[in-house]
């Protein structure tokens, strides 16, 4: 049986240091949703069709989508908040708003501009993470729960989104949709209840007497990613920190099986997808992300229109009383 309980069982003090980074803002956070494990038996398919007119408009309006939503100065906009916390985590102390875009139509390199609505400016800290894969491992710096943003690209275009890949491993890790949705009308404490973000880091706290309605043309973007290539994803700044000498000792207090992907070892446990590692000599937390499974509950974004409207608002709500 996992050990739940003693700082000797690695689910306890492993995941903790997981569950930590997953809710620190101001330095970010994985926030890597919940993993829906997939339909045995089912596929799905999209954009399929007989001719090769119905596979040119796929194209355009899959160009047109994501270009649509992304592309610097004309597209929709797409925006994230976070939040500063002092270190006693009692109040928020500032925001910040990161716009990833694309440069111009047909870009597969996102880039990343952070701005300060209110309060002291203060650097959203990036962190390592790495991937492993059947054909090898990738580290990536940048933003935690933006990972298909400044470090990722966009390998393919979808109708309603995007494939995401890492430039040292060949096959896409994952198909992101977005699903546009009209807030215009809701009220702003309503809105940011919606973002797990907002939630974790404090901001929805702060903005939960607002009731100020959203402006017209204020949408958000639902995420989803789906896994098409299985791997293993690790936070390796909150990792690494000696939980067991070796996956052996690991095995020996919490049963699970030790596998490997690649050229990797890593320990499972049963009924969830988190594993202990053997990475770079230690033994590092991370989570298994099977193909198929589907990652849900992601933060939001924003297009321009209801970002620039909550960052006005958070903005007063920062305001010295």
């Amino acid at each position: 049986m996992f050990d739940n309980t003693t700082t000797r069982g690695w689910r306890f003090s492993a995941m903790a240091a997981l569950a930590a980074a997953a809710i620190l803002t101001g330095c970010g956070g994985d926030d890597g949703g919940t993993v829906v494990p997939r339909a045995q038996g089912s596929t799905t398919q999209a954009g399929t069709g007989n001719s090769a007119g119905s596979s040119a408009q796929a194209s355009v309006e899959e160009s047109t989508y994501t270009d649509g939503i992304f592309v610097d100065n004309s597209g929709d906009g797409y925006f994230q908040f976070d939040t500063n916390f002092p270190a006693t985590f009692t109040a928020v102390t500032g925001a910040i708003v990161v716009e990833s875009y694309l440069a111009q139509q047909g870009d597969k390199q996102f880039g990343s501009r952070p701005q300060w609505p209110a309060g002291a400016s203060f650097a959203l800290n990036q962190s390592t993470q790495a991937y492993i894969t059947a054909d090898g491992a990738e580290e990536v710096f940048g933003y935690q729960d933006m990972d298909w943003g400044p470090v990722g690209a966009i390998s393919k275009r979808t109708p309603q989104g995007f494939q995401f890949s890492l430039d040292k491993l060949p096959t896409p890790l994952y198909d992101v949709a977005l699903m546009a949705v009209d807030v215009s009308g809701q009220a702003v404490a309503d809105v940011l209840a919606k973002d797990s973000r907002s939630v974790n880091g404090g901001l929805a706290a702060l903005m939960a007497s607002d009731k100020t309605p959203m402006p017209a043309g204020s949408h958000i973007y639902q995420t989803t990613e789906t896994v098409l290539t299985t791997n293993i994803w690790m936070l390796r700044d909150w990792s690494g920190n000696g939980f067991y000498p070796t996956l052996e000792a690991a095995q020996v207090d919490n049963g699970g099986t030790i596998r490997t992907l690649g050229a990797y070892r890593y320990l499972d446990h049963p009924g969830d997808n988190t594993a202990l590692v053997e990475y770079n000599g230690k033994i590092d937390a991370g989570e298994i992300r099977k193909q198929g499974d589907v990652l849900t509950d992601l933060p939001l974004g924003y297009n321009r229109v209801a970002a620039t409207f909550i960052a006005q608002e958070i903005q007063k709500a920062l305001q010295p009383r």
